[in-house]
């Protein structure tokens, strides 16, 4: 009996898990340290206090196929079990991403990346900055009460993780903006030309130019992150109608740039990209009295595989109230879609003012959405005329499904001479 008894005590002491804190895991080779704390903590870097460091216990950490797997539990009682296939972003040569196929236990997953020289990015954990040659990011929102775990894992002896670094992997931009799932951002937005539009001529044309640079201010691991997209919002028309009845007008959302910029850690700069992306594109446009919109024709070029959706709805006076509603799709695999309808979507109207709605995203590459507007008399007319137009837009950025705030610009006006 006595023996059995010895028995069953060896088996219930094999069975608890061994719970690190701030120092090398039983039978492995790296450091794992792991704090428990709020949206504040990771913006400020306060996570290095110790008082809310967490005892855990990582179960499994291996490589396989290209796929990794982490399951590790806390003391008190919360669980994850992750399998996760690595990604890179564009521009981050020593950073490797992971995202989730399989995510069970008490936390969504903010961030999981791995990375060599980490003394040159974001480290909560600062006693082990200058002491480590890689870093496994393991951030985790806990799903009940939503504080943040972040686990960070420190030199890690797994070679196929190395490996990833000089892999071709698939590449997904947005990994890198991992901040953006929990972290409300600061936005502006700057008009250039003291919100009046610059005048651009040709021979046969005139354009009118209102730029606007909008900005997403991040505090993040103690540095301040700013993301910046310049938008154009143009009008082009003829020169010139020398008396002709029909015009032609056409007005562009362009996504002209996008950078980011980080002093603090320079290592977060980007001259190509940001996390912003303009979502629900529109431009509404509206006549002179006795002119009318015989018809428009769409382009752009669109971020995203997804259906795209328009919405033109018909007008009766420069109040832009809708009276008719016609909606068109497109639908594409690519990453980017690009519309060349020159067909009309509409003629013989006759309506004296226009609203478009795109369920779209457009983002930087020149992304844009256009249309060319028909115009013409209902009788002769002199002397001088005028086009409104309004651009709209939403400003949001990709890891989240809201929009920050809703950016309407002013309505504008461009005139013009009947001879």
């Amino acid at each position: 009996m006595k023996k059995f008894l010895s028995i069953i005590l060896v088996l219930t002491l094999l069975s608890v898990p061994t719970y690190v804190f701030a120092q090398p895991s039983s039978g492995t080779n790296y450091n794992a340290v792991a704090t428990i704390c709020d949206t504040n903590s990771i913006q400020n870097n306060e996570t290095t206090n110790g008082h809310d460091r967490v005892k855990i216990s990582i179960n499994q950490l291996n490589l396989s196929n290209k796929k990794l797997y982490l399951i590790g539990s806390l003391q008190s009682g919360e669980i994850f079990n992750i399998i996760a296939t690595p990604k890179k972003a564009s521009n981050k040569n020593n950073i490797v991403y992971f995202t989730p196929d399989k995510n069970q236990g008490d936390f969504n997953i903010i961030n999981i990346s791995y990375q060599d020289n980490p003394s040159n990015g974001i480290i909560y954990h600062d006693e082990y900055k200058n002491k480590s040659k890689n870093i496994l990011k393991v951030y985790l929102q806990n799903k009940h009460n939503k504080k943040i775990l972040i686990l960070e894992i420190f030199n890690l002896q797994i070679q196929e993780l190395n490996k990833l670094l000089y892999t071709d992997l698939k590449q997904d931009d947005n990994l890198q903006y991992w901040y953006t799932r929990v972290i409300k951002p600061e936005v502006s937005q700057k008009e250039i030309a003291d919100n009046t539009f610059t005048l651009k001529s040709s021979a046969y044309t005139k354009e009118r130019n209102n730029p606007a640079i909008h900005t997403l201010k991040y505090n993040i691991g103690g540095a301040t992150v700013y993301h910046n997209m310049e938008v154009h919002r143009q009008i082009r028309y003829p020169s010139s109608f020398n008396g002709d009845n029909e015009k032609a007008f056409y007005t562009k959302i362009l996504v002209a740039r996008e950078w980011t910029r980080c002093y603090d850690i320079p290592s977060l700069n980007d001259e190509n990209g940001s996390a912003i992306e303009l979502r629900r594109c529109g431009i509404d446009i509206a006549t002179s009295p006795y002119q009318v919109i015989e018809a428009v024709c769409v382009d752009g070029l669109i971020y995203r595989n997804a259906k795209i959706n328009a919405k033109i709805s018909f007008n009766t006076s420069m109040n832009l109230k809708n009276m008719i509603t016609i909606t068109f799709s497109y639908e594409s695999s690519k990453a980017a879609l690009d519309i060349n309808k020159h067909d009309n979507l509409f003629d013989d109207t006759r309506q004296a003012g226009v609203v478009t709605d795109w369920d779209d995203i457009i983002r930087g590459g020149n992304h844009f959405i256009g249309q060319r507007w028909i115009i013409s008399n209902t009788k002769p007319l002199s002397g001088q005329n005028y086009l409104k137009a309004r651009f709209k837009y939403l400003v949001g950025f990709p890891l989240d499904e809201t929009e920050t705030e809703t950016i309407t610009t002013n309505e504008y006006t461009v005139t013009f001479d009947m001879e």
